[in-house]
């Protein structure tokens, strides 16, 4: 077999980066989109190794390859590998763990996770502002992330009658925006070892860089609280002010009830 040159050439580089400039700890922020992830890698930004969403284009080829089957576990285990030899993260930030969670606790058994959540109904108001304020909503940079958010939120179904207001801004369903935040979460929950997972609420990331701090056996110092709240929505659509309230907490209490109270109800 001839050898692959190139991958040679980054097995040494990245071989001599981990010799010279050794992680001080390996952990991924794993919560869903506009939970805090990236509040959280700007939090570790000053003195420590980190990303959010590090070489997302390619990695989400691979993400829709591997679930479609077009690339089989190993090949995809491979990937995953040879991506975190090149980029060498001590903290990846990203919501597209959420594909790979279980892959990527296999393949390195020291790595801690951390999975941001917010309050369903919060971050189901700000996901949608966040969609309707891009320049174009169809425009290069976010074409490129549409085959993901189709893996995350498209349904079978249409729009019932009370989501009129979703289907006219070209948005997803309740159903598919709610049974994300909760499948998301759960999978998480699911695949991490109790031990080397850490669940912080995106509200209270500030004053939670202690604990989180404790959980990677690092100084707390060397945490940025002033950028704990980066990356926040300016625009408001107030969409969800059109569908009927009943309907809606109906849906909330469906998809989200049990995990909102065992995030947020229950006492620490």
């Amino acid at each position: 077999m001839i050898p692959d040159v190139n991958r040679l050439k980054r097995l040494i580089k990245s071989g001599l980066r981990s010799v010279l400039r050794p992680r001080r700890f390996h952990a991924y922020c794993v919560g869903a989109p506009k939970t805090g992830t990236h509040s959280l890698a700007e939090v570790f930004g000053k003195h420590f190794r980190t990303a959010h969403e590090p070489k997302y284009r390619r990695l989400i080829d691979q993400i829709v390859a591997f679930r479609g089957g077009a690339v089989k576990e190993k090949e995809f285990d491979r990937y995953l590998k040879e991506r975190d030899e090149r980029l060498q993260l001590e903290m990846e930030s990203s919501h597209l763990i959420y594909f790979y969670i279980e892959r990527l606790v296999k393949l390195f058994p020291k790595a801690k996770f951390i999975l941001t959540v917010r309050d369903v109904r919060s971050w189901l108001e700000s996901w949608i502002n966040y969609e309707l304020a891009q320049p174009g909503r169809i425009g290069s940079h976010e074409s490129e992330w549409l085959p993901i958010r189709d893996l995350r939120f498209k349904t079978e179904h249409s729009h019932p009658p009370e989501e009129k207001v979703l289907a006219e801004h070209g948005l997803y369903t309740l159903d598919g925006y709610l049974s994300n935040w909760a499948d998301h979460n759960r999978a998480i929950l699911a695949a991490v070892p109790e031990e080397r997972l850490l669940v912080v609420r995106t509200n209270e990331i500030a004053k939670e860089l202690g604990r989180i701090a404790d959980f990677l056996g690092i100084r707390a110092n060397q945490l940025d609280p002033g950028r704990s709240h980066s990356y926040r929505n300016e625009k408001k659509f107030d969409v969800l002010s059109k569908i009927d309230k009943g309907y809606l907490q109906r849906k909330l209490d469906v998809h989200c009830g049990e995990l909102t109270r065992r995030f947020f109800n229950e006492s620490r």
